[in-house]
């Protein structure tokens, strides 16, 4: 018997289904309960905000979420509970899926009883245990593995430069293998504790505005000699060149990385094309290449831990079977989605060239101005409470705008909010300092930057956009700017917005 109730959210949205598991986990012995009952996600992501949960009873077909998207769309605190997902006689495939991407186990509603119902419980709470502990032990052992690994690198290295005297060619050789190996064994290490950190939701997102296409070329850079030196096309599909993103560059960086890898690895000759398009609420990011695509037996398992590609390799070193897995963690923590597509080989002869054989595609969301503004005062709250720090917020907004947008228009409008954010980016001198424009006004988030201090900054900028609409309107035009600082003027999101728009 558990020392206390296990909490317990049931997203069910059959009332009968609802009533009969409310039954049998209030008759099921061994264990006492303390359940919530929604019929909807939305419903229970809200609670998942709100409350702590020791796991989740999920039906996958709710009014507001179909099929296994359920899962994928439960709220991200949902990632660290334990999920039994329940379903109908018919839909066992569903659910054996659904424990493939994560869930501890599914149930049939049809053959539920109290015992059952019970042990299940228990069962998935302790798994859910066992595999946390594991991940931290695996975390711990790699992150400590990573000192002596570099010792023993440098060392190598040393030797192998001179430094330590006079080598004869075999001894060469023989430590240019050992430090290949070295740097190999570094990776595997990297990838295990990237996969831990994932899964223990502990990754850390460092998000900014960046150019998408400006990333894929530095990772088409870094590869542009292993390319052409096996003979291979590379394509680069950027029909806007200054599409921007919402994300950290490292990470997304590797995701690329990892992918366009895979692609000259696979390939023996064709082409290799990355592509980066615009679409209405996303961008489109994706890799294709001609090599031998992947069997249809193994699409549904490319992305499963430990996996390797189903696809003959030829030389070279066998990796993890991590980076697919670490890729789909790593787009999923930006809400993003990855998959990819490998047709069974045609009989149509080529024309132009081979058909490309395996497409991975990701995309992230679309933000506006005010989503991101909103999480960089949340990720530099956190920062600034963890380093026992400040931060401060300061908005420039056009007085009389409307006024002002109807005397001069709103093209000229837009020109000139854009002059005034390449004017306040270059007045600011560091890196982690945010600018974001919306469609009316100015926005900025300075980190570790005490009050007075930000006020000195406005102020500052307030004298070059002065300056610059003296020249460039023929009406006076004054900037208001507002100021909020963490933690005087509020501790959340919500309080420091509301402290820079009062007037």
């Amino acid at each position: 018997m558990h020392d206390k109730p296990i909490k317990i959210l049931v997203v069910e949205n059959n009332l009968e289904d609802a009533s009969l598991i409310k039954e049998f986990l209030k008759e099921a012995p061994h264990i006492q309960t303390d359940l919530v009952h929604v019929q909807r996600l939305s419903d229970a992501q809200k609670w998942l905000a709100a409350e702590a949960f020791d796991l989740i009873l999920l039906d996958l077909f709710l009014p507001d979420s179909q099929g296994l998207e359920t899962m994928t769309k439960m709220d991200r605190k949902a990632a660290s509970l334990p999920i039994v997902v329940l379903t109908g006689l018919q839909d066992e495939t569903i659910g054996i899926e659904a424990v493939r991407r994560g869930a501890q186990d599914y149930l049939s509603k049809e053959e539920l009883n109290r015992e059952l119902l019970s042990r299940v419980v228990l069962y998935a709470i302790e798994r859910h245990r066992l595999q946390a502990v594991k991940n931290d032990l695996m975390a711990m052992v790699s992150h400590e593995l990573r000192t002596p690994l570099t010792i023993v690198r440098e060392s190598i290295a040393q030797v192998l430069e001179g430094l330590l005297g006079g080598i004869t060619e075999e001894q060469r050789q023989r430590l240019s293998t050992a430090l290949t190996s070295t740097d190999r064994l570094n990776r595997m290490i990297g990838n295990l504790l990237d996969m831990a950190k994932i899964e223990a939701e502990k990754l850390e997102l460092k998000k900014e505005i960046l150019n998408i296409a400006d990333m894929a070329r530095e990772v088409i850079s870094i590869f542009k000699t292993r390319i052409q030196s096996q003979g291979l096309r590379i394509i680069e599909n950027f029909p806007n060149p200054d599409l921007k993103v919402y994300a950290d560059k490292d990470k997304i960086i590797q995701v690329f990385t990892n992918l366009l890898s895979n692609a000259i690895k696979f390939t023996e000759k064709g082409y290799i094309e990355v592509g980066v398009v615009d679409k209405d609420n996303f961008t489109e990011c994706s890799v294709s290449d001609t090599g031998l695509g992947i069997g249809q037996e193994y699409l549904l398992k490319v992305f499963d831990k430990f996996q390797q590609l189903g696809r003959a390799s030829g030389q070279g070193e066998k990796g993890t079977g991590l980076g697919l897995s670490i890729c789909k963690g790593l787009v999923e923590s930006h809400r993003g989605r990855i998959w990819v597509e490998s047709p069974p080989a045609s009989p149509i002869t080529w024309r132009a060239g081979p058909p490309a054989s395996t497409r991975f595609t990701f995309i992230l969301p679309h933000y506006t101005p005010g989503e991101i503004f909103k999480e960089c005062i949340t990720m530099g709250i956190k920062e600034s409470r963890r380093q026992g720090l400040v931060l401060s917020i300061l908005t420039f907004e056009i007085d009389d705008f409307d006024t002002i947008e109807k005397r001069e228009g709103k093209e000229k409008m837009a020109s000139l909010l854009g002059h005034l954010e390449a004017i306040t980016q270059q007045s600011l001198r560091r890196q982690s300092d945010t600018v974001i424009q919306n469609s009316r006004s100015i926005l900025v988030v300075l980190p570790f930057t005490p009050k007075n201090n930000a006020l000195l900054v406005g102020a500052r900028i307030q004298h070059t956009f002065e300056d610059y609409l003296s020249q460039e309107s023929d009406h006076p035009i004054k900037i208001l700017c507002h100021a909020a600082g963490y933690p005087e003027d509020g501790t959340t999101e919500e309080q420091l917005l509301k402290k820079v728009r009062e007037k």
